[in-house]
């Protein structure tokens, strides 16, 4: 939803009072790293099969972008989730989803797919004066799931996306 005003993307509240009255998905739609397309110097490539998941995509650096086409079978609201790793030389990423080249609402600009962290020792050392310290925090470095959400937490609900009956985008 774009604002006739301006050009840009409205916020999500203005969004979903505009989409809220359409059916959720009944089905999910799942996009593989197989169907996946690199633009704009993206550099990245697909793995048949990593950690026991199959058709991986590692995007090397973050840069450029990276679309799939596919089929919406039925006019719907659809949550829109990521399983991803952060590799090694990474903290939390961000990233943009545009949905048929635009962006569906101004949230969709900044979406972190966030770093996960540990306890790197489930023993509490003290100070001399008996106080526990805050033990060493070690990155968890395995795959995660996201749903679309706010990162500034205005809207706590998993955000929606109103796909229409066709073929789309998402990049």
């Amino acid at each position: 939803s774009v604002s006739a005003a301006t050009g840009e993307a409205a916020d999500y509240g203005d969004y979903y009072e505009s989409v809220k009255d359409n059916p959720f998905a009944e089905s999910a739609i799942t996009l593989s790293g197989a169907d996946a397309a690199f633009a704009n110097g993206a550099d990245g490539t697909v793995m048949p099969q990593y950690e026991g998941k199959k058709d991986v995509l590692y995007w090397k650096d973050g840069n450029g972008t990276v679309s799939w086409r596919f089929t919406v079978p039925k006019t719907a609201l659809y949550q829109v989730a990521v399983s991803y790793q952060i590799p090694e030389s990474s903290a939390d990423l961000n990233i943009a989803l545009h949905l048929d080249g635009a962006l569906p609402f101004e949230q969709c600009d900044e979406i972190s797919l966030t770093l996960f962290w540990q306890d790197k020792t489930d023993r509490f050392e003290t100070d001399n004066a008996g106080n526990q310290l805050v033990p060493e925090q070690t990155a968890i470095r395995e795959f995660a799931a996201k749903r679309l959400s706010d990162h500034a937490g205005e809207y706590t609900e998993p955000l929606v996306l109103l796909l229409t009956a066709g073929s789309h985008t998402l990049s």
